[in-house]
This record gives C-alpha cells, sequence and structure tokens, in this order.
C-alpha cells in the first residue's frame, strides 16, 4: 500500500485490532523518507499540529503518529476536521482509532479526501480461522497441521485477532521448531485454571513460600500450567505499561476484561518494565528447559527462588 502524503496532512486509520494498526502502520511508515514520532493522547496536539505544519531549515518534515482513545477523540476531532484534505508543505498526522463512525466529521473530511483508511477485520468464526490459518502459514519456523494449530488456538482465546496473536507469540517463544497444537495447549492450556493464577499472584507478590505450598497443594499443579500462566500475568504487566488506556492495554494482551488490567499495570509499576523483561524471558527459558528434559517441577522451583532476586532485590 503506498500513500500520498502531500496530499493532506492528516490521514486516519481505523481497525478494532490493535496489531493490524499497527502492521498497517509498519508498511506504511517504511514510505516515509524523515523521522518518525509516536504518540499516544498528546496533551499538546494543537501545538504538534502547528509545529508539524511549519516548515524547518534545521529539521527534516516529522510524520506524527498518533493514538487516540474515544474520550480524547471526542475532544480533540475538531482540531483534525479541517485539516484533512489540506496539502501537506511539512509534516503528515497519521491518527489511529479502534473506531469511528460514518457520520464523525473527521471520517467525512477524510473520506472526501481519500485519507480515511478502514482495516478490513475479520469477524465470523470461519473467517478469523481463516485469516489465522494464512498467518500460521507465514510462520518462518513452520507449523504442523495448520487449521489443527488454529483450531487450539481459537479454543482458549475465541475470535479476538488480538488475543489471537498475542496467544500465538507466546507459543512461538515456548517451541524451537515447527508449532504444533499439542505446543499451543502446553503453553496456554493452564491459563484459566485457578489455582495457577493463586501461585502467580503469590510468586509476583513476592510471597515465595506461599507460592510453593500452592504449587504443591493436593496433587499439586502441573509445571506447564503455572509458566503459562506466568507468562499470561507478565504480558499483562508488560502491556498495561505500554499502554495507559484500559481497553487498548487489554486488547494488546489479548485480555478479555479492560478492569483486570489496572492490577497488571500495579503491579507492572512495583516490579518495572525491566524486571517483567526478565521474568517472562527467565520463564520462557524454563519452558524451553522442561522441553528438552529438564525435570518440570524442579524447574519451575528453582526458577520461583530465582524470581525473588528481581522481584525483591
Amino acid at each position: 500500500m503506498s500513500i500520498d502524503w502531500q496530499a493532506s496532512r492528516v490521514q486516519v486509520v481505523v481497525s478494532s485490532s490493535m496489531v493490524m494498526t499497527e502492521e498497517w502502520c509498519d508498511e506504511v511508515f517504511a514510505q516515509w523518507d524523515g523521522p518518525i514520532e509516536r504518540h499516544h493522547d498528546p496533551e499538546r496536539l494543537q501545538e504538534m499540529l502547528l509545529d508539524a505544519d511549519t516548515p524547518s531549515l534545521f529539521s527534516q518534515p516529522a510524520l506524527l503518529s498518533i493514538k487516540v482513545s474515544e474520550s480524547y477523540w471526542k475532544r480533540h476531532a475538531k482540531l483534525l476536521a479541517p485539516l484533512c484534505g489540506v496539502p501537506a508543505v511539512a509534516g503528515v498526522v497519521v491518527v489511529q482509532a479502534q473506531r469511528l463512525l460514518a457520520s464523525d466529521p473527521v471520517a467525512k473530511a477524510a473520506q472526501a479526501c481519500g485519507a480515511l483508511h478502514r482495516l478490513q477485520v475479520p469477524r465470523r468464526a470461519h473467517e478469523v480461522q481463516t485469516w489465522l490459518i494464512g498467518r500460521l502459514h507465514q510462520m518462518p519456523e513452520g507449523v504442523e497441521r495448520p487449521q489443527a494449530v488454529a483450531d487450539a488456538l481459537m479454543q482458549h482465546r475465541g475470535e479476538d485477532l488480538d488475543g489471537l496473536l498475542a496467544a500465538l507469540n507466546q507459543v512461538r517463544a515456548y517451541v524451537d521448531g515447527p508449532v504444533t497444537s499439542d505446543d499451543v495447549h502446553d503453553a496456554i492450556g493452564g491459563s484459566a485454571e485457578r489455582p495457577a493464577w493463586e501461585y502467580t499472584d503469590h510468586l509476583l507478590s513476592g510471597r515465595l513460600p506461599a507460592a510453593l505450598a500452592t504449587m504443591y497443594a493436593g496433587r499439586g499443579l502441573e509445571a506447564d500450567h503455572i509458566l503459562a500462566a506466568l507468562a499470561n500475568d507478565l504480558r499483562r504487566c508488560l502491556c498495561a505499561l505500554a499502554e495507559d488506556d484500559d481497553k487498548q492495554a487489554a486488547q494488546l494482551a489479548g485480555a478479555r476484561q479492560a478492569g483486570a488490567m489496572h492490577h497488571a499495570r500495579r503491579r507492572g509499576r512495583t516490579l518495572h518494565q525491566r524486571g517483567c523483561e526478565r521474568l517472562l524471558n527467565g520463564v520462557l527459558q524454563t519452558m524451553r528447559a522442561s522441553r528438552h528434559g529438564d525435570d518440570p517441577e524442579l524447574a519451575s522451583e528453582l526458577f520461583s527462588l530465582h524470581a525473588q532476586r528481581v522481584i525483591r532485590p
């Protein structure tokens, strides 16, 4: 896809999928010859629009990529509508929205000048499955029985595209070769188990004895399940740190309820981004070690012990 950057000072891309929007932007932004600035609900939008439209002798024109929430859009749409269709003399603004009514003044103005880009997102189950199988075929590591893998992913994550892609990325980090449906069940199958979440809550809160007690209570928890739950929890923390808006953070993390992101953000701020990244990397390495012959329970217990150095330095 190519865009005539001079045709309009404002370009608008609309999609319910944050991942598809990011992929579209990556492809389109590669055509921009200059700096790219990324913002989310910026406070100084009016000044930014003025700066972007003012040629400078000292710097190249910038492309401003702006993610907007619904509430932000309602407050600032009147600033953007007059700029749609106005030829760009310097920088360009690309606005990313998850929903935009056809009656919206910006939508009308952008549509009239060819600056509105609505990404087609599969909705029905069979459409999502076809789309997902297509994504699986593109994986460089390969996939065994793509339809079975797609069915397994949808069994755990439903028909939400961002949730499916988040789960797929977790599975890809878990395996070393072609992905199978068994890999999907092993990597994310335990994420809905309440005891597993009790373990992760204890562990990430620094309560190691309680975490180990939960791990071995009764007949014990499957090591794959608790590691999958940990990976999911840490991904939520990282997504909550990356996105201030709970709905967008939940969509990025593949979570069904935006309310869960408040707790994830609070925990993420306690652990810090670097801590979450180190822990997630440790979880994935532990999962790989278990797949290659290490005792799963022992590997999980050792990870729990070493994790305390990050959680409670």
